[in-house]
């Protein structure tokens, strides 16, 4: 009998030990992040979310950049469940650039990194750079996939590009703090905006909570989101491990699509919808998708009801580009 005791000591303790990351959750910022920056022209309303944060004074907002520092009008605090959303002023004479944000919350400063992206008047162009399947941080013929994300972001800092898109798998196993860590250290290296999604990889060995709480939802960001860039409209989607999305995201990537239809609509997302070496143009409909089950993508094929649903959304709201990855192939 005190054998067993002591085996089920030993069982609550490490049922203790399994959940305590997920309970020691700090203030962190929510919204907007490096991951998904928030466009705005000087003047406009900055609305910023705050999750974990109880009973505490906000102290201060400001934004800085190299060279600069904004000081943010407070206007209004909301609580909203376990969120706190305060709503700010961008200055009028704010220049433009791509700024970090820093609330002071009690006696702790937050901070979210190139989370702010500031125009002197919106786009009527994009010239966008796609990074796609970085895999941090795994070795290919003795190079580190670092390196090669390195250089990436050194071209995008040196380049003409106005933002880029990363689609997903941005490291190789979900769980890996390290390599969140390094993704995280090296994409706010980019003087550019970066827009970045999951992919399978990223939600390797974790769950649905983890995912969101300790691994991609606390070093990277959101799964999935929108951002109005003025005539643009860029949605990224989460895929998951199966490479298709569920109804839910499919029922709110139409709301969002329905609600800016004078936009030029963007969807990113991971699995591409057709497979690998199929190039050209191709031809066919939502209403008629058996006859393209032979150009899709597997994870697709193998989920017809949602493949047709995501092809009539993306045709009845006239998108005008898909980005993807997965596959390792231009």
């Amino acid at each position: 009998m005190r054998r067993l005791r002591r085996h089920t000591l030993l069982l609550l303790a490490l049922a203790i030990l399994a959940v305590a990351p997920l309970a020691l959750a700090r203030p962190r910022i929510l919204d907007p992040r490096y991951s998904v920056p928030l466009p705005l022209l000087p003047g406009q309303l900055l609305n910023i979310t705050l999750i974990d944060v109880e009973n505490a004074t906000i102290g201060g907002v400001w934004i800085t950049a190299p060279g600069v520092n904004y000081t943010l009008k407070l206007l209004n605090i909301t609580a909203r469940g376990d969120t706190v959303i305060l709503t700010l002023r961008v200055p009028e004479e704010a220049r433009a650039g791509l700024y970090d944000v820093h609330v002071r919350v009690g006696d702790e400063v937050l901070g979210e990194p190139r989370s702010v992206w500031l125009l002197s008047a919106w786009p009527s162009r994009l010239l966008i750079m796609h990074i796609t399947d970085v895999h941090i941080d795994i070795v290919t013929e003795g190079v580190h996939s670092t390196t090669y994300f390195e250089t990436a972001i050194g071209l995008l800092n040196a380049l003409p590009a106005d933002l880029a898109v990363i689609t997903g798998d941005c490291v190789d196993v979900g769980s890996d703090l390290g390599a969140l860590k390094i993704f995280s250290q090296v994409t706010n290296r980019a003087r550019k905006p970066t827009f970045i999604i999951p992919g399978n990889h990223d939600h390797s060995q974790t769950d649905s909570e983890s995912f969101e709480k300790l691994y991609y939802g606390r070093y990277v960001g959101p799964p999935y989101w929108y951002r109005v860039v003025g005539p643009f409209l860029i949605a990224g989607l989460d895929l998951g491990m199966e490479g298709y999305p569920d109804s839910q995201q499919l029922k709110w990537l139409e709301e969002v699509l329905s609600k800016h239809r004078d936009k030029v609509k963007i969807i990113l997302m991971h699995h591409p919808f057709f497979r690998y070496g199929v190039f050209g143009e191709i031809n066919g409909s939502w209403k008629t998708i058996e006859d393209l089950s032979g150009v899709m993508y597997s994870s697709w094929a193998e989920h017809m009801d949602a493949a047709q649903e995501f092809l009539r959304i993306v045709e009845e709201n006239g998108v005008q580009l898909v980005l993807s990855g997965h596959v390792h192939g231009d």
